[in-house]
């Protein structure tokens, strides 16, 4: 900004700062003082410390300088507080992990027979919940967990039918050797009286 003003009954328009020697100097050395009525700034636009001439008055900053010690984090929130960083500033969130709360699944077979044919099946179902412990854990990880186990099945009613005794002699079903011994049948042709034995 420039203002009009009168030096030595002389006046001048528009003069955005005066410049006048420095008595002793030499070489020539200058005072400049320079219009600063058209400056807005406050101490809340300036770095701590520093300071600048604001309509005729001097101030001083005090905008924090901050790195990053000032920063915090609390879980998955990193929080930066209000004030100037010199340069890009960065903060480690820790590690987090994804668990699967140990699990057993328990399923009783059913066991059907149906024209000499046992059936024996299994139905089970498991809900797990997995957990994220705090922290950062990645996007291909927070929603991945690997179940792993293994299951058996005792069909301990199938030993009522596979007995050697139930078994015909001389037949082999799923291992066991039959030492059923059938009656044999005759029929006399003559009375036709049948005979079993």
């Amino acid at each position: 900004m420039a203002q009009n003003v009168t030096i030595n009954g002389v006046d001048y328009n528009s003069v955005p700062s005066v410049k006048i020697p420095i008595k002793g100097s030499s070489p020539t050395s200058y005072a400049v003082f320079v219009d600063t009525s058209d400056a807005d700034a406050v101490a809340g636009n300036i770095l701590a410390t520093k300071t600048a001439y604001v309509n005729g008055s001097k101030i001083t900053g005090n905008i924090a300088t901050k790195t990053s010690s000032d920063m915090t984090v609390s879980g998955k929130t990193v929080t930066a507080p209000a004030g100037y960083y010199a340069s890009a500033q960065s903060k480690d969130v820790a590690d987090g992990s994804v668990s699967v709360p140990a699990t057993s699944i328990t399923a009783n077979p059913t066991i059907t027979t149906s024209g000499g044919n046992i059936t024996a099946s299994v139905s089970a179902s498991q809900s797990i919940s997995p957990s994220v412990s705090a922290g950062y854990v990645s996007s291909g990880d927070a929603g991945t967990a690997t179940v792993s186990g293994s299951a058996s099945v005792s069909a301990t009613s199938l030993d009522q039918y596979l007995l050697a005794g139930n078994i015909k002699n001389g037949v082999t079903i799923f291992g066991v050797q039959g030492t059923l011994a059938l009656p044999s049948i005759t029929q006399d042709s003559t009375t036709k009286v049948l005979t079993i034995s």
